[in-house]
C-alpha cells in the first residue's frame, strides 16, 4: 500500500478512514506472523486465509 499526502490534515484523513484502518491493521497483522518464504515486497504465510 503506498500513499502520498499533501499536507498532515491529508494524512489524518487518509490513514483514519474506515477502508484504509482495516486494511493497515489486516497488512500489521501479516507483518507480525511467521514468514514461510518470500520474494520481493511479497511475503507468503503459512496457512493464513484472508
Amino acid at each position: 500500500m503506498t500513499q502520498i499526502w499533501t499536507d498532515r490534515a491529508a494524512h489524518d484523513a487518509g490513514t483514519r478512514s474506515g477502508i484504509v484502518a482495516s486494511a493497515t491493521e489486516r497488512a500489521m497483522a501479516l507483518v507480525a506472523g511467521s514468514m514461510e518464504g518470500s520474494y520481493g515486497q511479497v511475503a507468503y504465510l503459512r496457512s493464513q486465509a484472508h
